[in-house]
């Protein structure tokens, strides 16, 4: 039988009339908790009755007609027995029903699913992340992925192994209908190309494969795997673009780079900084990596007036006239002009100009053995100069008009024009220690050789050979020109300058005859002078046996033995 419902739908459950056991309905599922309930409200009652039977078996004055206790523990056992099966049968009938509450295989909202005989049940269209999907759900599902999956421009296949044939490459698979722009795929390289490569995708024609800038791809590789995209005309390779013929000595060492090659690691070493110092020969700039602040270095001495002149040295040419030292003959001849304050060393033999200074002397050289004179006539200051450097070493005015200047061996002397007389002075501080009129008017040049004095007069153009302590005249000549500026000497040389032909004259020393003449290197030439230089004596044992000196005096020098 069917349970009561109440306004609600909701069951309203039956007792037994005696002792309040829950009854289920015949189409209820038995359920379990209230089938316990009954039984233990079966034992309790039974434990009651069973207390009592024996209460009162126990009195003293049992009522006639009483359930003895045997009866009444086996009337309950007998109740208990019938009320396990009445469930047992409730509940197999309950097992039995093929549709128990309401349950149905549609999709029928607030009702249990059940399965039909085929095992499938319905339920509504999933609409909720949790909720059960169905067929036609998962169907577009596979749908929308079978298409996907054939569309080759939202995702790349992979095609397998190309084949080839020269620089032309095929690919059979994946199989496509059509090649459009935007299908990509990606392939493994069966051969290395040689040029301009192309590919053949599922027969559908060769297409040249290119880099992103458009240049073409032609350097693939054996066994690597590429990825290309067709841009309506051609294949576009895709990713790295590395490509490039540079080798290891090109890339710094240490560092990698990917090259038509592949991967490689430079060797090129970093020379940093690199300094070079010019010299006299070419110098090999080491290959690298130079950092920029290398320099060249430059000299502030590289100028012309430094470089013999016609000398060019890094393209600056020299201006500078060459020293030439003459180590056979260590006379050396000296000489002044008048257009500009230059004193000039000359060769003793060509008149060629050595060198020169500029100085602040524009009349008359010369010296004695080993020092060198110059006279200034418009301050009428005497100057020593250095022989090599030309450079003042010393210097002292004078009241007379100084024209002339020069010595011998180791006595110095100088004329004046205004007095017409000669003076001998003190080598070293200039000042006058004797003095005498000149053999003529107008005295220009004073010098001399070893120990021999002479004087050149412009009044008379004449030379004269003088008396070095009287200053008296011993022997004269005509000049070989006019005008003789100068006169002057080394150790066994004596030489005149004239103006009027600019003419530098070398004398013979008795007659005052001209034997040797060359034009003045410079042009208006004034004085002309000179030294000694040195004298080297050497002492030999061999020619006698006397033990070597530890010094020796020669002609007033003091040698030390080396």
């Amino acid at each position: 039988m069917g349970r009561t419902q109440d306004k609600d739908g909701d069951i309203v459950p039956e007792y037994t009339e005696n002792y309040g056991f829950t009854k289920p309905a015949d189409n209820e599922t038995a359920d379990i908790g209230e089938i316990n309930d009954n039984m233990d409200g079966v034992d309790a009652q039974l434990k009651e009755n069973e207390d009592a039977i024996m209460a009162h078996a126990g009195a003293a004055a049992p009522h006639s007609g009483h359930e003895t206790p045997v009866g009444a523990t086996n009337k309950a056992a007998a109740a208990a027995a019938a009320a396990l099966v009445t469930a047992e049968e409730y509940t197999d009938t309950h097992a039995a029903v093929t549709d128990p509450h309401s349950a149905t295989a549609a999709a029928t909202a607030n009702r249990l699913m059940l399965r039909d005989a085929a095992g499938r049940a319905q339920v509504a269209a999933p609409s909720a992340d949790a909720d059960i999907a169905r067929k036609d759900t998962v169907d577009a599902v596979q749908v929308n992925l079978t298409a996907h999956l054939a569309d080759y421009t939202l995702q790349i296949p992979y095609g397998g192994t190309t084949t080839n044939s020269g620089n032309n490459y095929s690919l059979a698979t994946p199989a496509i209908s059509a090649l459009t722009a935007g299908m990509a795929v990606s392939f493994k390289i069966n051969a290395d190309s040689s040029g301009a490569a192309t590919l053949n995708w599922n027969g559908k024609g060769a297409k040249s494969i290119k880099k992103p800038n458009g240049v073409a791809v032609s350097n693939l590789k054996n066994g690597g795997i590429y990825t290309v995209r067709y841009d309506g005309t051609n294949f576009i390779a895709q990713g790295s673009d590395a490509a490039g013929d540079a080798t290891a000595a090109d890339i710094l060492a240490g560092k990698t780079a990917s090259v038509d090659a592949g991967d490689i690691t430079g060797t090129m070493i970093d020379r940093g900084t690199v300094n070079v110092t010019p010299g006299t020969t070419n110098q090999t700039i080491l290959g690298g990596k130079h950092s920029g602040s290398g320099v060249v270095y430059g000299d502030a001495d590289l100028v012309s007036a430094n470089i013999k002149e016609d000398v060019t040295i890094f393209g600056v040419t020299g201006t500078l006239i060459e020293v030439v030292t003459n180590t056979n003959d260590p006379n050396r001849l000296y000489h002044t002009e008048g257009t500009q304050p230059r004193v000039y060393e000359l060769n003793p033999n060509t008149f060629a100009v050595i060198h020169y200074a500029a100085h602040p002397g524009d009349s008359d050289v010369g010296g004695m053995f080993d020092r060198l004179y110059v006279v200034e006539s418009n301050t009428d200051i005497l100057y020593e100069i250095n022989p090599d450097t030309l450079a003042v070493v010393n210097s002292v005015s004078t009241t007379t008009n100084a024209r002339g200047i020069g010595g011998m061996f180791d006595r110095l002397y100088y004329c004046d024009i205004t007095t017409d007389k000669i003076y001998e002075l003190n080598p070293d501080t200039l000042a006058s220690i004797n003095n005498a009129s000149s053999p003529s008017s107008n005295p220009y040049g004073v010098g001399g050789m070893f120990n021999r004095l002479y004087n050149c007069d412009t009044s008379s153009d004449n030379n004269y050979e003088l008396n070095p302590n009287t200053l008296a005249s011993i022997n004269s000549a005509s000049c070989p020109g006019l005008n003789p500026y100068g006169i002057g000497g080394m150790f066994d040389r004596l030489y005149n300058s004239v103006s009027s032909n600019d003419t530098l004259y070398e004398l013979n020393p008795d007659t005052l005859a001209s034997i040797n003449s060359a034009s003045s290197p410079t042009g208006s030439p004034i004085g002309v002078g000179g030294l000694k230089g040195y004298t080297q004596l050497v002492i030999s044992t061999e020619l006698e046996e006397f033990p070597t000196p530890d010094e020796i005096v020669y002609l007033g020098v003091t040698y030390v033995k080396e």
